[in-house]
């Protein structure tokens, strides 16, 4: 289903407040809800995300009059779609815009809190001047439009670091050596300059009549019951991990060594509670399908790398538990949408679509249409591919119901 230019235009603008890997583009969220909104109402659907990433699929159900709930379990997920999804009032922008101005740096060169490497990612008059902004940030965290303050902290961090800037995961390589020595008032403009995305941002959630009600948004594991709340869901889209080794966490390692110092312990997850992890492998070869054991697929992984084999395992034992809240939280005519891509490892392509069809068949939900590929253009990750050997060039949009 197509978006009109205009309307597809201000999804983008509402969208693109922070780089995100592997993120679901609004165009395919758009094409799985509009025919739901046009044969039901968007007044009788209760929409959830319980992967969210950056919001992406969340905005989209909010543009079209969705009542949206969405939970992540990495903090800055949660707080960059909390900046996505809340629409503030002309007053609270006009007083965020003059917090960020009212900002300034403390005029000091040595930063306060140094972890091991810190000197390779910043120059320390930059980091210092990081440290300044996010210690005045934190100071008005109990304004309306902390997340959005949050979030053009996050990207400026990225920004004026010696990350590689065409890649989407921060990574460090012969093409980015020396960190950027700029001066406080430049790291300042940088910062700004984010804040006025978020600001457009702002204007294209007005155009698009995006109501002023909060929705439902939580830094909570979707493992657990405490992702999902009360109410069944009447569509619940998300895009899991791929589940080929990914360090998911280590996207916003480097934003998160400046911000951990204030949250608490319960916005600290362990790497144990992560989908697609690597280590923490507790699942055995029953998690996976009986039919998979005995194919090529499998044979071909086990002997080259059964250590990544293992965590792929893990993988689809967490999936199992997903699909299973999943179910168990749908509505008897609901309808669930995973975006699915069937990933490399050790050469060897792992049909991850065909996976998930069959475990969501073991708890009672069926394919609906043929899976709706979307190509992927570009997502590089890293220069030099190092979790899998290809990179994803489509993915699926499945699409389940109850029998």
């Amino acid at each position: 289903m197509e978006l009109q230019t205009g309307y597809e235009r201000l999804l983008r603008q509402a969208d693109r407040i922070h780089r995100f890997p592997a993120k679901m583009t609004p165009r395919l969220a758009y094409s799985f809800l509009k025919p739901i909104v046009d044969s039901r109402g968007a007044r009788q659907i209760r929409f959830h995300d319980p992967m969210c990433g950056s919001g992406s699929s969340a905005l989209v159900a909010r543009s079209l009059g969705l009542t949206v709930s969405a939970c992540d379990i990495l903090y800055p997920a949660f707080v960059i779609t909390k900046a996505k999804l809340i629409r503030l009032s002309n007053a609270s922008v006009e007083e965020m815009t003059c917090s960020c101005s009212n900002i300034q740096p403390s005029g000091k060169t040595k930063p306060k809190h140094l972890w091991t490497n810190w000197r390779i990612w910043f120059a320390p008059r930059v980091l210092r001047c990081l440290e300044d902004v996010a210690d005045q940030i934190y100071g008005i965290r109990q304004e309306e439009f902390f997340p959005h303050l949050v979030t053009a902290l996050f990207q400026a961090i990225w920004d004026v670091s010696a990350a590689d800037k065409n890649v989407l995961v921060p990574t460090r390589s012969p093409y980015s050596r020396t960190p950027p020595n700029l001066r406080p008032k430049n790291v300042l403009d940088v910062f700004r300059r984010r804040l006025s995305r978020i600001v457009l941002a702002q204007d294209a959630l007005g155009a698009l009549d995006v109501s002023f009600q909060c929705p439902e948004v939580h830094q909570v594991n979707s493992l657990t019951e405490d992702g999902w709340g009360g109410e069944k869901k009447d569509v619940i889209l998300s895009s899991p991990p791929y589940g080929c080794g990914i360090d998911y966490e280590r996207i916003f390692r480097l934003q998160m060594r400046l911000w951990t110092r204030f949250l608490d312990e319960d916005s600290i997850y362990p790497k144990s509670q992560f989908v697609g992890r690597t280590s923490h492998i507790e699942a055995g070869e029953e998690a996976l399908p009986d039919s998979e054991i005995d194919s090529k697929w499998f044979r071909n992984i086990s002997n080259a790398n059964p250590a990544r084999l293992k965590a792929f395992i893990q993988y689809v034992s967490d999936l199992r538990s997903f699909l299973d809240c999943c179910a168990r939280h749908l509505s008897k005519t609901g309808i669930l949408g995973l975006v699915i891509g069937n990933p490399q490892i050790a050469r060897q392509e792992v049909p991850l679509t065909r996976i998930v069809q069959k475990l969501a068949e073991e708890e009672g939900l069926v394919l609906e249409t043929r899976p709706h590929c979307d190509p992927i253009k570009t997502r590089t990750q890293n220069l030099r591919l190092r979790s899998a050997t290809g990179p994803i060039r489509e993915e699926f949009l499945l699409s389940f119901s109850f029998r």
